[in-house]
């Protein structure tokens, strides 16, 4: 099946909010009642509000895959310009994919490949050498995603809650 990739002005956002919000329930599912997810309304309003700033500031882009013959977005990767830390030298800034989601019926069809090979070619573009990105340890299918698409395991970020009562 095909699809068109596009980078998506501010106006076009709430066009990912459907694909947000089953983000959110795919992350409810692959948590397993482990790590709280925030109800999908305030998730949304949370990262709207960042990607109007991202845009609007070009700390950041999103790229829509739409269906070429409903012109439905089936998928949507957001990219964020993020300056390098002190510890490791990965240039001036690298760039972070902080959101790439696809229509569960769409899956398995290229369209993540795809969204994540025109946030590599806007950072060679821009001349940034490093993307980066982060899944649940537990959503196997982004994990050999991302492997295909030649990204290797860097930092391990662990998590605890904080319990004042021990």
């Amino acid at each position: 099946m095909t699809f068109r990739i596009e980078r998506a002005h501010a106006r076009d956002l709430t066009k990912v909010k459907h694909l947000w919000k089953v983000m959110i329930a795919d992350y409810e599912r692959l948590s397993d009642g482990v790590w709280e997810v925030r109800e999908p309304g305030e998730a949304w309003a949370r990262r709207h509000q960042q990607y109007l700033e991202w845009i609007n500031d070009a700390g950041g882009i999103v790229f829509l895959a739409f269906d070429p013959d409903t012109d439905e977005v089936v998928g949507y990767a957001a990219l964020h310009l993020v300056t390098s830390g002190a510890a490791f030298d990965l240039g001036e800034s690298y760039g972070d994919v902080e959101t790439l989601a696809v229509l569960p019926e769409r899956r398995g069809q290229g369209i993540g490949l795809a969204l994540l090979n025109a946030c590599q070619k806007e950072l060679d573009r821009r001349e940034i050498e490093y993307l980066s990105l982060e899944t649940l340890a537990s959503n196997t299918g982004a994990l050999r995603l991302y492997e295909r698409a030649g990204f290797q395991p860097f930092m391990v970020r662990m998590v605890r809650r904080v319990d004042f009562d021990e």
